[in-house]
């Protein structure tokens, strides 16, 4: 009775000294943080060079596997020397891009000469083996395409792999048979956790097999997604969920689920005022760091499956922005709706209409009680002259939210407008759909949205959302 006491208490040691560094990373992220991503997106050239720094350093172990399609060099980084054998890629596609950036914070983390974490990192690198593809998808990253250059989704071609990215992945795979595989992308920011006004900033899933029953694989999946579930929701309480459930047979990860891998899926989500995902990276990092340590220490063992059954699934209940209780006026008649905005995914700074009627049962991640005024489209106006900062606020404030430029005028982009260098004939769905509206009280324009941005024209204020 005494020796289980004894071990009771060393595991409760070991849980809490786990939780501490993880606690502790929160607070010093900014140490790691690689500081040369300053975008949303990241390229192929901006990672080069950092894993070619990786070279003079004795714990990194680097191989180019292969090239993509456009002669990209595909790397795969090796530290560690354990049996416990994990393999993390990213940006499968190429828009994806929150994980690229935390496994080069990651990177920074072991590389670092931090006094303070040095015997945590001495025991990841003798319990683990770590491999890990940054960016299998370098040619649909320059061009912040989810596919590649033959428009192939790389994660419908598992079974039978055609592109060479998906054949560096498959092969790595069989290479180093890992006990645990992380399958890192990116989910849109407007994903809710279940029915709740949450955002979901992180969502897990250990992928099916197709089978009614779970192997072996599967469990272990679900038991490391329950604890770090739970250490996560320290930092993000509610804002956790779990991702769509579906049996893909064409995706890597339900294939290498089959095969034993031990599959987790982290899908980043959304997090308001984090346009360029800022916060979800350093989630990111946290969580995967916290995998590592509790793969390396066991601790996932005793982790109840029933508990990862009550994550909630995501479902897609949030939009960025929902203008309630407006009014809109056609043909004569007016009725009042609510009106859900989502930023576009894939055109920088552009908003979409997405929703329009009774959102009752929608979140808006920003939400405005527009009752007693009246929505309209803006208006186009065509420049055959260059104007100055104050002139385009002054055309704004009048209902112009976008400008067709004529005569060959060139404008910065830094303007409050949209800029349209043709007349939208070709994309006609896009313009329809596009989010450039004024708000009127009367006859009194009090609001502009435009871009990613509500203007207040009265007391002269902008803010994004």
């Amino acid at each position: 009775m005494k020796i289980f006491f004894i071990l009771i208490s060393l595991c409760v040691q070991l849980t809490f000294a786990q939780s501490d560094v993880i606690n502790n990373l929160y607070h010093d992220y900014q140490k790691f943080r690689e500081k040369s991503f300053t975008n949303k997106e990241v390229k192929h050239d901006e990672i080069t060079p950092l894993i070619e720094s990786l070279k003079d350093n004795d714990i990194f172990e680097l191989q180019c596997v292969r090239t993509s399609l456009l002669n990209r060099e595909i790397y795969r980084i090796k530290l560690g020397k354990g049996e416990k054998k994990i393999f993390l890629w990213s940006q499968m596609h190429g828009d994806e891009h929150t994980a690229t950036k935390a496994i080069f914070d990651i990177l920074n983390f072991f590389k670092s000469s931090d006094e303070n974490y040095k015997s945590f990192k001495e025991e990841l690198l003798n319990q683990l083996s770590i491999y890990i593809i940054p960016m299998i998808n370098p040619d649909g990253a320059a061009i912040n395409n989810r596919r590649n250059l033959f428009e192939i989704d790389l994660n419908r071609d598992a079974l039978n792999p055609q592109s060479p990215e998906s054949k560096i992945l498959m092969s790595s795979f069989q290479e180093i048979e890992p006990l645990f595989s992380f399958n890192l992308h990116d989910q849109y920011s407007n994903y809710s956790v279940g029915k709740t006004n949450k955002t979901a900033a992180i969502s897990f899933l250990a992928p099916s097999t197709g089978e009614k029953t779970e192997n072996p694989s599967q469990i272990r999946s679900k038991q490391l997604i329950v604890n770090l579930a739970k250490s996560l929701n320290r930092f993000i309480p509610g804002h956790i969920a779990k991702y769509s459930d579906e049996y893909e047979p064409r995706a890597f990860g339900d294939n290498f689920q089959k095969l034993g891998g031990g599959v987790i899926l982290i899908e980043s989500g959304g997090w308001k005022a984090d346009d360029k995902k800022n916060f979800i990276r350093k989630l990111n990092f946290l969580t995967l760091i916290d995998a590592m340590s509790s793969i390396a220490k066991n601790t996932y063992t005793d982790a109840q499956l029933e508990e990862y059954n009550q994550i909630p699934f995501n479902q897609r209940r949030h939009f960025d922005l929902i203008l309630r209780n407006v009014k809109i006026e056609k043909n004569g008649n007016t009725i009042m709706v609510d009106i859900g905005i989502n930023k576009s995914e894939s055109r920088q700074q552009s908003t979409i209409i997405e929703d329009i009627g009774d959102l009752s049962n929608y979140f808006g991640v920003t939400e405005f009680d527009f009752s007693g005024y009246m929505v309209e489209r803006g208006k186009s106006k065509e420049l055959t002259k260059e104007m100055g900062q104050v002139e385009l606020f002054d055309l704004l404030k009048n209902g112009y939210t976008s400008v067709i430029l004529k005569n060959d005028v060139k404008l910065r982009n830094n303007l409050p407008q949209n800029i349209i260098t043709r007349q939208p004939t070709s994309n006609f769905e896009y313009y329809k759909k596009s989010a450039e509206l004024i708000i009127r009280k009367a006859y009194s324009i009090e609001y502009i949205i435009v871009k990613n941005k509500i203007y207040n024209v009265r007391k002269n204020l902008v803010m994004d959302f």
